[in-house]
């Protein structure tokens, strides 16, 4: 069944009114159904206050939804947060008489300067236009980064995620990253429903065998043994890097940054400068193991700056 995940930002009241609410953490997820196709959401509803949800949200999403209410330094930071992620498809919803040129100097130059406006915000039109952002196929080896997991009595240990990429079947073996541990699916369910299989841009719910609750975390990643890379805390890793204009202190030398890919958030101390609006490559000291596939894009943060958390993006090499 076609199936999509969108980090709903901007309005983060928005989204009651098109879904219902599931899991709740430092984000809100919601789900429905239009048509044939299956739609989740991640809203960071602890945003502003934090920014962690931003970027959950943000690299959750294979689609964006943006609600616009106000113009204001938060929805700057939000804009700027999904582009350093990447996010160039979706849709932005225009509220209380905002107007798409006040916006256009905001998405210029970003990934989102190509998303369709609309100043139709009827929840039936929306969720049919959130339906034709429905995720092509991904292929490659499958990978399911945990965003919550929890012990269900008689079922076991449950974890849910997003399918980022490829198809996850039932009885699968999977390594759980960045630790060596493996686990075998017991059972799938996609919105509720028991399934043999699930896609990309499905959210599943995976009860799994042969693993402890104390082995899971969120951020850790569903893979097959061997698919993805691990630089272990301690380790030096080379991020292509770019910088938003916007975040006008640069990159310094040891400084402490974190570096954002999924549901992992990890500290990281930079070895080199790089100026604001300047690209070049970064060497980022790691406080925590980080998984990933070469050429992975992560989103880089400063959480002691106030005025500007975003520092911009890297790609891993």
């Amino acid at each position: 069944m076609p199936a999509v995940t969108l980090g709903a930002i901007g309005d983060l009241d928005y989204a009651r009114g098109l879904a219902k609410k599931g899991t709740e953490s430092d984000v809100q997820l919601y789900t429905f159904r239009e048509g044939d196709v299956n739609v989740s959401m991640v809203v960071p509803f602890r945003h502003p206050e934090k920014v962690h949800p931003l970027i959950y949200a943000v690299n959750a999403g294979d689609a964006l939804l943006l609600v616009v209410k106000e113009m204001n330094r938060d929805l700057g930071e939000s804009i700027l947060a999904a582009a350093a992620a990447g996010q160039s498809r979706g849709l932005i919803v225009l509220q209380n008489y905002v107007q798409p040129e006040q916006i256009a100097p905001l998405l210029k130059g970003t990934s989102l300067a190509g998303l369709p406006i609309t100043t139709d915000d009827k929840p039936a039109t929306i969720r049919g236009k959130i339906a034709e952002l429905a995720t092509p196929p991904r292929d490659g080896p499958v990978r399911i980064p945990v965003d919550h997991h929890f012990n269900v009595k008689g079922v076991g240990e449950v974890v849910l995620g997003f399918v980022k990429q490829g198809i996850v079947h039932k009885h699968d073996t999977l390594q759980v990253y960045p630790t060596k541990k493996t686990c075998q699916v017991r059972s799938i369910q996609v919105h509720d429903v028991d399934v043999a299989e699930a896609h990309t841009g499905d959210h599943v719910g995976l009860a799994l065998k042969n693993i402890e609750h104390d082995d899971l975390d969120r951020g850790f990643v569903l893979a097959p043994e061997g698919s993805l890379s691990v630089a272990d805390a301690g380790t030096q890793i080379a991020l292509k890097t770019s910088v938003t204009p916007f975040f006008k202190p640069g990159i310094k030398a040891e400084g402490v940054y974190h570096v954002c890919h999924g549901w992992q958030f990890i500290s990281a101390r930079a070895k080199a400068d790089l100026a604001a609006g300047k690209e070049g490559v970064v060497t980022f000291e790691l406080a925590q193991p980080l998984a990933y596939a070469p050429g992975d894009r992560v989103v880089l943060v400063n959480l002691d700056n106030a005025v500007q958390r975003i520092v911009g993006h890297g790609f891993v090499g």
